[in-house]
């Protein structure tokens, strides 16, 4: 007896065959950008999240939503701030199956972004982006219920995120027009916060450019976990009514010292 498979059942299996194929083709091309959205959140451990994707993996838009780091699970609905307007994407494969993220934000990222899937994580190219002082609450305390007002410009040369450990990379975070909703000296001042990351987590100093309100510091994200400790104080050349006005507000955001508040945050 043959063991030969006749011609008509290998037609059949092979017609099967095409047709599994062109079905997974088309689930493919027409992936939903909640997949995306899936993604993006599992890899930024909550961080980032995209609201309201629309279209597909490969072309598509979303609500960008930002959040605090949650400590192991322990608050699985944190606060999260949404970005103006809408990131646009498009999704394409480079050589060796790579995928590569272009991004355009109106109003957000001050030049196209380009993020690249290398060795398990997402690489981001050189940028920067205009956002909101309100996310500063995101901080935690005493921001959170201060609401903070102002300008932020956010520059970076290169990040990375992955799932085994905090993103790395290094840049600026220029923070303008800055205020408080509970102070009455308006503007509070300009200033300057550098950070940079490896793989023990994120350091950051803060440093005064110009107003009122003197601020210095410096502090450490690594995980969940974050050490915040910041100097206040009127600057040298403030007024002296505009001493007594800062008072109420240093006595507010920190342990007061003679004539400074320090704002301290984790051991």
């Amino acid at each position: 007896m043959s063991d030969r498979i006749p011609m008509p059942r290998i037609a059949i299996v092979a017609t099967a065959l095409l047709a599994v194929l062109a079905v997974l083709a088309i689930v493919v091309a027409n992936a939903p950008a909640n997949w995306l959205a899936l993604y993006v959140a599992h890899q930024t451990q909550g961080v980032v999240s995209l609201a309201d994707a629309q279209g597909t993996i490969w072309s598509g838009s979303a609500v960008v939503a930002l959040g605090a780091p949650t400590a192991n699970g322990n608050n699985p609905q944190p606060e999260q701030l949404a970005l103006p307007g809408r990131v646009i994407w498009t999704l394409q494969m480079s050589g060796m199956l790579a995928p590569v993220l272009h991004l355009t934000h109106d109003g957000v990222l001050l030049q196209p972004l380009t993020a690249r899937y290398v060795d398990g994580g997402l690489t981001l190219d050189a940028g920067s982006a205009t956002l909101p002082a309100s996310l500063l609450r995101l901080v935690g305390a005493p921001l959170n219920t201060l609401l903070p007002e102002g300008r932020c410009e956010l520059r970076w040369n290169g990040l990375r995120v992955d799932g085994q450990g905090p993103p790395t990379g290094e840049g600026t975070l220029r923070i303008g027009g800055f205020a408080l909703a509970l102070s009455s000296v308006r503007p509070l001042g300009d200033y300057l916060v550098t950070w940079s990351s490896s793989a023990s987590g994120l350091a950051w100093q803060i440093a005064t450019e110009r107003g009122p309100l003197a601020l210095q510091g410096n502090g450490s994200l690594a995980g969940s976990r974050m050490q915040v400790r910041v100097v206040a104080r009127a600057a040298a050349d403030a007024s002296a009514a505009v001493v007594a006005q800062l008072g109420p507000l240093l006595d507010l955001v920190g342990r007061r010292g003679s004539d400074e508040a320090v704002i301290v945050v984790g051991s």
